[in-house]
């Protein structure tokens, strides 16, 4: 394991983002990023999806996180629902204790909510594409790339959110664990901006 870390710590030299996923089998860790996100050779955007525990990331220089709906009930032990109420306290309190810049809930057929904290927005973003996916697999890290990627490259949090919801709209009409190309998502975001999408 030092090796690996040793070998990603070298390689981030330069870089422009990390995205972590961490599906709490023990390789990614908070004191594993944190350790990565320290110092000046440290990545600037660090992003996080953590199906387990996403709090105990608070203190480890994470910029944005993009959980699931079911994720931020579990860690808040509620249930969202319609309710946008409760969405937005579960937010903005996330946001809020994990120190973030942005926070994006994937809600499923509901869209995604962004929650930004500067000037303290929550802004809903319908879903893209059908509400009635095929398979999932593989959506929540489609998101998290794109929403990466857009961060990355200098977009705001609104348009990188809305490049991660076309590119987990497209993902989730395909069957298995799938990509979106390169060519796909720039052909729906043509679309999307042009006033075809939905």
């Amino acid at each position: 394991m030092a090796k690996v870390f040793a070998k990603l710590k070298a390689s981030l030299r330069g870089a422009d983002g990390l995205a972590v996923s961490d599906y709490g089998f023990g390789v990614a860790t908070p004191a594993a990023v944190k350790d990565l996100t320290q110092g000046k050779s440290g990545p600037g955007l660090v992003t996080l999806d953590a199906r387990y525990q996403l709090e105990a990331y608070a203190n480890c220089g994470i910029t944005a996180a993009t959980p699931n709906e079911a994720e931020l009930e579990a860690l808040h032990h509620t249930s969202i629902g319609r309710n946008a109420e409760e969405l937005a306290k579960c937010g903005r309190a996330t946001l809020q204790k994990m120190r973030l810049q942005s926070l994006l809930v994937t809600r499923g057929k509901d869209g995604m909510a962004l929650f930004e904290r500067e000037g303290k927005r929550l802004t809903q973003i319908p879903v893209h594409g059908s509400d009635q996916a095929v398979d999932v697999t593989g959506a929540g890290d489609t998101v998290l790339a794109a929403y990466t990627l857009g961060l990355a490259t200098g977009c705001s949090a609104l348009e990188a959110a809305q490049i991660a919801n076309i590119a987990g709209g497209l993902v989730v009409m395909k069957r298995g664990t799938a990509v979106v190309t390169r060519a796909e998502l720039l052909a729906a975001i043509r679309t999307e901006a042009s006033g075809g999408g939905s």
